[in-house]
C-alpha cells in the first residue's frame, strides 16, 4: 500500500465516527494546546521584558538568562507532565493501530480508550522504552550540537576571518554555512526517526510476550532500511501543511481532525513495513 492509499484509508476510518476520534485525542490535544498557550505566554513575557530593559538601557545577556531560568518552573512538575503526555500519546497510537488493522473503530468510549496503555500494565514497559529513547535522543542531540559547533568553529569561522571583509566571500561562506546547517538538520531528523516505530513495536512485543528491548532494536532495524526511512520522510513532509495549521491555531485544528488523521496514517505506515 502506497502513501496516498494509507492516508485515504486513515481518513475513511476517521470519518466513520468523528465523535469517537475527537474524544480519543481530546485529552492529549488539550495538553498540546495548554503547552502551546504556555509557550506563547513565555515568548510574550520575554518580548515585554526585552522592550522594557531596552527602554531603560539596562538590557544584558545576564538579565535575559535570569528571566529564562526563572520561568523554567518546577523540574519535577515538568517531568511528570512530559511523562503523562507521552504515555497518553503512546496509548492513542496503540488504539489507532488496532483500528487500522481491524478496518473499523471499536464501539467503546473514546475517552476510556485514551487510557488503553494503563490496562494490563502496558505502561510499565512503556516507561522503560521512554527512558531508553530519552537517553538515545539526548546522546544524539549532544553529538549533533558538538559536531556543529566544532565544524562551524574550526572551518567556517577561520574562513570568515580570512575573508577580511570581502562581502562576496562572506556571502559565499554564509550560504555554505546555511547549507551545512540544513544538512545537519536533515541528518538529525533521520536519526530521530530511527525510533519512530517504538510505540507500535512495543504493542506487538507485549502481545507476543517478547522483551520490550526488542522493540527498540526492531525500530532501528526497520528504519535503517533506505526505502522505509525515505517513505517515512515523505509521509512526514505531506503533513507539513496540517502541522502549520495546527501551530497557527494553537492545536485547535489538531483537536478537531488532524491529530487523529496524522497518527492513523503513521499507524498504517508501520503496518505496511513491519514484515520487512
Amino acid at each position: 500500500m502506497n502513501r496516498i492509499d494509507m492516508k485515504h484509508k486513515a481518513k475513511a476510518l476517521i470519518k466513520e465516527n468523528r465523535g469517537y476520534y475527537f474524544a480519543l485525542t481530546l485529552v492529549s490535544s488539550l495538553l498540546i494546546i495548554f503547552q502551546s498557550v504556555g509557550t506563547v505566554r513565555q515568548v510574550v513575557q520575554l518580548i515585554q521584558m526585552i522592550s522594557r530593559e531596552m527602554l531603560n538601557n539596562t538590557l544584558t545577556i545576564e538579565t535575559a538568562m535570569r528571566f529564562v531560568e526563572s520561568d523554567d518552573g518546577d523540574v519535577m512538575g515538568n517531568l511528570l507532565f512530559t511523562t503523562i503526555f507521552t504515555l497518553l500519546i503512546m496509548s492513542v497510537r496503540m488504539v489507532l493501530l488496532n483500528h487500522y488493522r481491524n478496518n473499523h473503530w471499536e464501539k467503546h468510549s473514546g475517552i476510556k480508550d485514551t487510557f488503553y496503555i494503563f490496562s494490563q500494565n502496558r505502561w510499565v514497559p512503556a516507561i522503560f522504552i521512554m527512558i531508553l529513547n530519552a537517553l538515545y535522543l539526548t546522546i544524539l542531540q549532544t553529538i549533533v550540537m558538538l559536531g556543529y559547533i566544532l565544524i562551524a568553529g574550526f572551518i567556517f569561522l577561520p574562513l570568515l576571518i580570512a575573508a577580511n571583509h570581502n562581502m562576496i566571500v562572506v556571502l559565499i561562506i554564509a550560504i555554505l554555512l546555511l547549507v551545512f546547517s540544513l544538512l545537519i538538520f536533515i541528518i538529525a531528523i533521520i536519526c530521530r526517526n530511527f525510533t519512530s516505530q517504538l510505540t507500535y513495536l512495543l504493542l506487538d512485543s507485549y502481545n507476543k510476550g517478547d522483551s520490550f528491548v526488542s522493540a527498540f532494536t526492531k525500530s532501528f532495524r526497520l528504519m535503517t532500511i533506505k526505502e522505509n526511512i525515505s517513505q517515512y520522510l515523505m509521509l512526514q513532509a505531506s503533513f507539513i501543511g496540517w502541522s502549520l495549521l495546527n501551530a497557527v491555531t494553537l492545536g485547535i485544528s489538531g483537536l478537531v481532525f488532524s491529530n487523529a488523521y496524522i497518527e492513523m496514517s503513521y499507524a498504517g505506515f508501520y503496518e505496511t513495513i513491519k514484515t520487512k
